[in-house]
């Protein structure tokens, strides 16, 4: 095959790899966060390089290198190349939506040993949705580095994907195929680094999970019990008549300590929220002593302790289930921290040391148990001697 037909096949190769590329490309390098890719070829390498060789090349990875310039241990890449001019090897392909260039850094570098000083020239080829190409002249033997500025042919739109490297190319300035035939040429190169690489944000998104905290054995909220401003809070198996059907634990809590003491009984993941548009109340059955007292729930973010929201209810005597309606919650924030205040005395009062109760806290729709009746005292109706 003479050289017009082999450069028109590669042409017609490169634009139906290119056109495939655009299948599930959907993030472009504009949108992209910063991820640098370094090519060592060591035990640590993250990069995920492969060879697939084309047209007389044949790489391997090595640690007999040439000494020299720094380059005297560790892994690198062998290429023995030969064949058609333009005989190389495709070593990284990285995943869609992530791009080898973007706008902060439109520039790669490799580390290259030239088996000799004859003016010969290395091409380094990025393709996907776009096509970015440079070549640059060697003139010495041994090791150093080549810089390779694609800014003149960018495309700010495209994700650069895939990599290969053409290490003796010809017919481009760099020596006259017809007068310098190429033959085998044995190429070394190293840590290979494309420092504006970048890849596609990653979106957790949030979730609004139903959850439900019974304190029982078979509670899977996650809760845990942390106390502050003096209040004194613990599971209890004796909690009053006519709570929550179906319980053997709640949560008492003694009113002591700080106006505002209370408990944080529930954290979640980091992309959670305990409220949602479709749900925004939060039900608890909980006892009160007395009547006229604030109870207070908040929720808030565990990352931003200023991202925030409480709602306040108050008391009636012994057990009720509580709606606190969080509707005009921030939607940006993950609610994903609950804590609650009994007889929060900040705004006035004073602090009874009264035992409090709460139990089947439900978030999202959950749905907890309801309360039983209250036992009425049995009725005497025996004889009683009375001595005065």
């Amino acid at each position: 095959m003479n050289l017009k037909n082999s450069r028109l096949m590669s042409l017609a190769t490169s634009i139906l790899v290119i056109g495939s590329s655009f299948v599930g490309l959907g993030a472009t390098a504009a949108n992209a966060a910063s991820s640098p890719i370094n090519v060592t070829f060591e035990s640590n390498d993250t990069s995920g390089y492969s060879f697939v060789d084309y047209d007389g090349n044949v790489t391997s990875t090595t640690t007999s290198q040439p000494a020299g310039a720094g380059f005297t241990s560790g892994t690198a890449m062998k290429m023995d190349n030969d064949g058609a001019p333009w005989s190389g090897t495709t070593f990284l392909t990285i995943d869609s939506t992530s791009s080898l260039l973007s706008a902060a850094n439109k520039t790669a570098s490799i580390n290259i040993y030239a088996p000799d000083a004859l003016d010969r020239c290395v091409d380094l080829k990025l393709e996907g949705t776009a096509v970015a190409e440079k070549t640059l002249h060697i003139t010495g033997a041994g090791w150093q580095t080549l810089t390779f500025d694609y800014s003149s042919v960018f495309d700010p739109s495209a994700n650069y994907v895939k990599a290969s490297l053409m290490p003796n190319i010809a017919n481009v300035g760099c020596g006259d195929w017809a007068t310098w035939p190429k033959g085998l040429t044995t190429w070394y190169v190293d840590n290979i680094s494309f420092p504006g690489a970048t890849k596609a944000d990653v979106v957790v998104p949030r979730t609004t999970p139903s959850v439900l905290v019974n304190f029982e054995s078979n509670d899977t909220s996650g809760y845990s019990i942390t106390n502050f401003g003096n209040v004194d809070a613990v599971l209890d198996t004796g909690a009053p008549d006519g709570g929550s059907l179906g319980s053997t634990t709640a949560l008492r809590i003694k009113d002591q300590g700080d106006c505002w003491s209370g408990t944080t009984f529930l954290r979640r993941g980091a992309k959670e929220s305990l409220v949602s548009s479709a749900n925004p109340v939060v039900k608890a059955n909980i006892y009160a002593p007395v009547s006229g007292q604030v109870i207070k729930l908040k929720l808030e973010n565990a990352a931003n302790g200023n991202a925030f929201k409480e709602v306040d209810v108050t008391s009636v005597a012994g057990w009720k289930t509580y709606s606190f309606d969080f509707t005009g919650f921030d939607a940006n924030v993950d609610y994903n921290v609950a804590s609650i205040f009994m007889n929060f005395t900040c705004g006035g009062g004073a602090k009874g040391s009264l035992g409090w109760g709460i139990d089947d806290i439900a978030f999202n729709g959950a749905v907890g148990a309801g309360l039983g009746a209250v036992t009425p005292p049995t009725p005497f109706n025996g004889n009683a001697t009375v001595r005065l």
